[in-house]
């Protein structure tokens, strides 16, 4: 593919975000170095310069290309923290300074995910400073591309770009830099960062209440899923309520949920992602966190769920009003009774997949 091809073809994934919903599938990975200037969405005057540019998604349906997706993702997370930080200095707020999450092997499923969730924060903002807030992208309906994902992020974006123009940020970005072999383990990375600082702008950052609307729907997913087994409890009751938790105690018991759950998709015979709890500073987490952490556990339950044609959604979850982390808590435990029961079953019985289609391809990590 000549150079003058890519760039075109790039310039449309950058200022259109990526192909129409269809069918996505792995390509070849075709690397050609070459240095292009390519203008941002709804930016004319930014630009980003790249090399190595590659083909590592292909919109088979449409006959679009997505020239280095990743990286095409990666430098609009990197253009929402650029004009963050413009937001963040002009509303006088602090700025995050938590170290980045430890993770690998990262999808565009999971990535996604954190992106509906940063969207979510950042329409949160919009609505603060200027009353609009925006419709939530429509989620896809089978497996989630990466064009997907850049759909998302986009969306984002133009949140944080609506508060910049709306508060008068005089001051704007000019280009931003980026790495063409990109991974969607940085992206989940710069993603997480970039919604962290969000949160730290609202004046109602995210609460127990919007992580227990979250683990809701968790529970919903992990219900669907057990329904595979008629001897199972979809169900279970509510552990006893324990009064005065911490934020940092749910979030140890989600990433408690989550390793069931590796371990039920390693029996299954699929790959999700590696998060090293070993190095998160509890002492620190936030509620904003523990709703990334259950939007996390969410991804994998619908990736788990989709992978049953037919299989009923899970029902839709509302806010809850107020609630505490000890109600989350218990919530949580529900999600760990249902995860702890699957868990066993799926050992049992690692077939339980009648018809599994072949994991989704992951780029290589360094």
């Amino acid at each position: 593919m000549g150079s003058v091809r890519k760039f075109i073809l790039l310039l449309v994934v950058l200022v259109f975000g990526g192909a129409p919903s269809g069918a996505v599938r792995a390509a070849d990975v075709d690397t050609e170095k070459s240095e292009t200037i390519v203008p941002l969405p709804d930016n004319p005057s930014g630009v980003v310069r790249s090399s190595d540019v590659e083909t590592n998604r292909t919109s088979e349906s449409h006959g679009i290309a997505s020239i280095a997706m990743p990286a095409a993702i990666y430098v609009s997370v990197r253009w929402i923290q650029s004009e963050l930080e413009l937001v963040r200095v002009e509303m006088g707020k602090p700025k995050n300074t938590q170290p980045r999450i430890a993770l690998k092997n990262a999808a565009p499923r999971e990535v996604y995910f954190q992106a509906q969730a940063l969207f979510r924060k950042a329409n949160r903002l919009s609505f603060e400073q200027t009353r609009e807030r925006a419709t939530e992208p429509l989620a896809p309906k089978g497996l989630i591309a990466p064009a997907d994902v850049l759909d998302v992020v986009q969306a984002a974006l133009s949140r944080v770009r609506h508060v910049k123009n709306r508060l008068m940020v005089k001051e704007s970005i000019k280009e931003v830099e980026y790495d063409s072999k990109s991974t969607f383990t940085a992206i989940y990375r710069a993603i997480v960062d970039a919604s962290r600082q969000v949160n730290l702008m609202l004046d109602r950052r995210f609460s127990p209440s919007d992580v227990f609307q979250e683990v809701t729907l968790a529970v919903g997913y992990s219900a669907r899923l057990l329904s595979r087994f008629p001897e199972s409890t979809r169900l279970p009751n509510a552990p006893p309520f324990e009064r005065g938790k911490q934020p940092r105690d749910v979030y140890r018991r989600l990433t408690s949920c989550f390793q069931s759950i590796q371990t039920i998709a390693s029996r299954s015979g699929l790959d999700v992602l590696s998060l090293e709890t070993s190095e998160i500073d509890l002492e620190h987490v936030s509620p904003s966190d523990v709703y990334d952490i259950a939007a996390l556990v969410v991804s994998e339950l619908d990736y788990l769920h989709s992978r049953f044609e037919g299989l009923e959604p899970p029902r839709k979850v509302f806010y809850p009003g107020r609630k505490f982390p000890a109600h989350v808590y218990q919530r949580v435990g529900i999600l760990e009774k249902q995860l702890e029961d699957l868990r066993r079953l799926v050992v049992e019985s690692p077939n339980w997949m009648v018809e599994v289609e072949a994991d989704e391809a992951r780029g290589s990590e360094k």
